[in-house]
């Protein structure tokens, strides 16, 4: 149940930021696939620093929170980084 939440939690955040993050090219897709993969990593490190154990199996807010930053963070870094290679292109 852990993981499936926090894959759940990183496509959502990962569409919100990307809706908010609203640029010319900017995929819908590629914001929930960039989003889940933030996640995993950001729960999976929370429980490890944190010593929570079953968090993969159970249900955690600590762990779905982590995952929520985990995705927001990933989506965007691949925002900034894709508008700076635009903004160097259109130079």
């Amino acid at each position: 149940m852990g993981i499936l939440a926090w894959v759940m939690v990183g496509m959502a955040s990962g569409w919100f930021v990307g809706r908010l993050m609203k640029r010319p090219g900017s995929a819908a897709l590629a914001d929930l696939l960039v989003g889940a993969l933030g996640a995993l990593p950001g729960g999976m490190l929370a429980a490890t620093l944190l010593g929570i154990s079953n968090s993969i199996e159970g249900f955690n807010v600590v762990t779905i929170m982590a995952a929520c930053a985990g995705a927001v963070v990933l989506v965007v870094s691949v925002k900034l980084l894709n508008g700076s290679h635009l903004a160097a292109a259109e130079r």
